[in-house]
């Protein structure tokens, strides 16, 4: 089961990784974003702390504060060219999650071996009875972005 996080939380992890950054990338994120984070931030409890020996990707940081870091980078700290190449990596994700969902859901195959389905969906039924959306990176950022700056 994954961990959800408060928005404190994301903001702490958030603002700790930021300060990794150089002088020059901090000084082009708006004033008025780091005092949100900071506001934000200021009710976690939560201990986090980065290994500056590690990338980013191996640094144990929610996913949600990965997505705010990204969107971040994304609207004010990345050039043209690398906005270009971020939109083209999460276009490229959202069309591979839709092959996958299609291989998944393929109606062509709904009635092939039936029987083996029908014992893998009581046994999947009695395992998890919920079932679980996945929304696109490119919705999950705009979603955090609209709450970000709804309150």
């Amino acid at each position: 089961m994954e961990n959800t996080q408060t928005i404190s939380d994301i903001s702490k992890e958030t603002l700790t990784f930021l300060a990794y950054f150089n002088n020059e990338m901090i000084n082009k994120i708006p004033n008025s974003v780091i005092i949100k984070l900071c506001e934000y931030a200021s009710d976690s409890t939560l201990e986090f702390f980065i290994d500056p020996n590690k990338n980013f990707e191996n640094q144990k940081i929610s996913e949600e504060s990965k997505d705010l870091i990204s969107l971040i980078y994304y609207n004010y700290i990345a050039d043209e060219v690398e906005k270009k190449e971020i939109e083209n990596r999460w276009n490229e994700n959202d069309k591979n999650f839709e092959i996958q969902q299609k291989k998944i859901y393929n109606s062509d195959n709904l009635f092939e071996n039936s029987s083996n389905i029908n014992k893998e969906y009581t046994q999947s039924c009695q395992e998890n009875s919920m079932i679980e959306y996945k929304e696109s990176l490119l919705k999950k950022i705009f979603i955090k972005i609209k709450n970000f700056f709804k309150i």
